[in-house]
């Protein structure tokens, strides 16, 4: 069958065949898309994401999956990842005290200024002040090892 284009010219080969390579790949993008838009609206939901999924792997088991069918199961398999993903980091959030999830917020540093200093980090040379952590057990033992290196008389210095 030789093709034409819209003009009723004779195509190249070549060209037709590109021509053809390309639709289907439209339409293979397009129900890709499809798939997609469908695990994302279930994202909230795991566990119909996983039955979708289970549902996909004993057809595979019973048979050959179609090449649409494989491509459902990839997209699938991804947005089951990103919802145990969202899920975790929901869990984590519910668990932090008062949504602190990345440790102290610029605001609480004495160096923080809206406009100057939105970071809240210290000036060059300076060290963190402010931004000390409650003392461990750990720190309680090197700091009474410190008190005891300090009751240990020191030699006069030279006149």
């Amino acid at each position: 069958m030789v093709k034409t284009t819209k003009s009723g010219r004779v195509m190249n080969p070549a060209d037709a065949h590109r021509k053809e390579e390309r639709k289907r790949e439209i339409a293979r993008n397009k129900l890709e898309r499809k798939f997609t838009r469908e695990a994302v609206s279930n994202r909230s939901k795991p566990e119909e994401i996983k039955k979708q999924l289970q549902e996909l792997i004993e057809v595979e088991d019973a048979g050959k999956l179609s090449k649409a069918q494989k491509l459902h199961k990839k997209v699938l398999q991804d947005a089951y990842e990103q919802a145990l993903l969202k899920k975790k980091e929901e869990d984590n959030k519910k668990r932090a005290p008062d949504g602190l999830v990345g440790g102290p917020r610029p605001e609480d540093s004495r160096y923080y200024h809206p406009t100057l200093n939105p970071t809240g980090a210290p000036p060059p040379g300076k060290m963190a002040a402010g931004l000390v952590s409650a003392p461990t057990p750990a720190n309680a033992a090197a700091a009474a090892a410190a008190d005891k290196l300090g009751s240990i008389p020191l030699p006069k210095p030279p006149p």
